[in-house]
C-alpha cells in the first residue's frame, strides 16, 4: 500500500482540482490505513518499524494508476481489501468513456448475475417512478444509461437470469427521494460486488461497471 499511496501523491501533485482533491483523499486514507495496521504504542506513536515516509511516487498520469492498483490488489492485507478495490473504482470513474462489451474471467460469475437481476429492479424502479419525478427526461435518460449498462452486462454473461416479472414497491407513489434512494443503495452495491470478487478479470469488469454507475448517477 506504501507503493499506491506513494503514486497518489504523485498524482495529487501532477493534477488539479477534483483530481487531485480526489488523490489527496486516497494518499491520506491509505497512509491512515498502514498506520492502523501497524498499530501504536503506549504513546500512541506507530511503531519505528512501520515509520513510512510520505513523497510523491513515480508520476504516471491515470490510468496507469488504476492499472497499479490492480497489479498490487493481491498483496494488500485482506482487510484492507475493501478500501483499495473503492480507490480503484474512484479513479476508474475519473474515465466517463461508456462502458464496453469486455469478457469475464472465469470465476465470480454468480457476483455479476447478482448485479444484473439488481439493475433490472433499477430499471423497473425508475419506470415507476418517473410519473412522479421532478425531472421525467432526466429520468428517461437514467435509464437508458442503465440498459446499455445492462446490454454489456448481459453480453458478458449471456446466460444471466432475465428480468422478473415484477417487482413490489414500498411508495406508493415513488418520487424524487425514491429515486435518489435506488440508485445510490445500487452505487454501494456495486462497489461491494467489485470488492467481494476474487477473480482479476471478472473484478477488473465489475469495477469498471461500478465506475459506470456512479458516472451516470454524478450525470443525472
Amino acid at each position: 500500500m506504501v507503493e499506491l499511496a506513494h503514486q497518489a501523491e504523485a498524482d495529487t501533485i501532477a493534477t488539479e482540482g477534483d483530481i487531485a482533491r480526489l488523490r489527496h483523499d486516497h494518499a491520506e486514507e491509505l497512509y491512515a490505513e498502514i498506520a492502523r495496521l501497524c498499530g501504536r504504542d503506549d504513546t500512541g506513536a506507530v511503531p519505528p518499524s512501520c515509520e513510512v515516509e510520505h513523497g510523491a511516487g513515480e508520476t504516471q498520469p491515470s490510468p496507469a494508476s488504476l492499472q497499479r492498483y490492480y497489479d498490487l490488489l493481491s498483496a494488500v492485507p485482506d482487510e484492507s481489501h475493501d478500501l483499495v478495490v473503492d480507490q480503484a473504482i474512484d479513479l476508474a470513474a475519473l474515465d466517463t468513456t461508456p462502458l464496453e462489451d469486455t469478457s469475464l474471467g472465469e470465476g465470480d460469475h454468480e457476483i455479476v448475475a447478482g448485479m444484473i437481476e439488481r439493475e433490472h429492479a433499477a430499471v423497473h424502479g425508475l419506470k415507476a417512478a418517473r410519473a412522479f419525478a421532478s425531472r421525467p427526461e432526466a429520468v428517461d435518460d437514467l435509464v437508458d444509461k442503465h440498459q446499455r449498462r445492462l446490454h454489456v452486462l448481459n453480453t458478458a454473461l449471456p446466460d444471466a437470469p432475465p428480468a422478473a416479472a415484477g417487482y413490489a414497491f414500498e411508495e406508493a407513489e415513488p418520487g424524487d427521494d425514491y429515486i435518489t434512494a435506488q440508485e445510490e443503495n445500487l452505487l454501494a452495491a456495486w462497489r461491494a460486488a467489485a470488492a467481494d470478487a476474487k477473480d482479476p478479470d471478472t473484478r477488473a469488469f465489475l469495477v469498471a461497471a461500478a465506475a459506470d454507475a456512479i458516472t451516470a448517477y454524478q450525470e443525472y
